[in-house]
């Protein structure tokens, strides 16, 4: 599922606190998709479709102009640790194994 069919991706002029959880319910359903799609796999195959899978979500998402860059990555074969930030200069997603948190920095 795309992110724009689940809702109007565009940025809003005004970023509400129901955005940020509709986004981020959108990204952690994804991922979990994704997780129980891979779970049996090997810890590197794993690892490696972690990296790939928010690296598309994040790519999705920037087609609608939202300018994300990664601010910080830390990840290994203990793909439950793995930490990868999003950010723009006032959106943050935070991935944590396969989760996602969202906020945002004075908007």
């Amino acid at each position: 599922m795309e992110f724009v069919k689940y809702r109007n991706l565009n940025l809003p002029n005004e970023l509400s606190y129901e955005f940020l959880l509709e986004l981020q319910q959108y990204l952690n359903n994804e991922l979990l998709d994704c997780f129980r799609s891979i779970n049996n796999e090997s810890r590197e195959k794993i690892s490696r479709d972690l990296i790939t899978k928010v690296e598309h979500l994040i790519e999705q998402i920037n087609q609608h102009g939202y300018g994300l860059y990664r601010a910080d990555y830390s990840g290994d074969i203990n793909y439950e640790n793995s930490e990868q930030t999003y950010c723009n200069k006032n959106l943050n997603i935070h991935f944590h194994g396969f989760t996602a948190q969202v906020s945002w920095d004075n908007w």
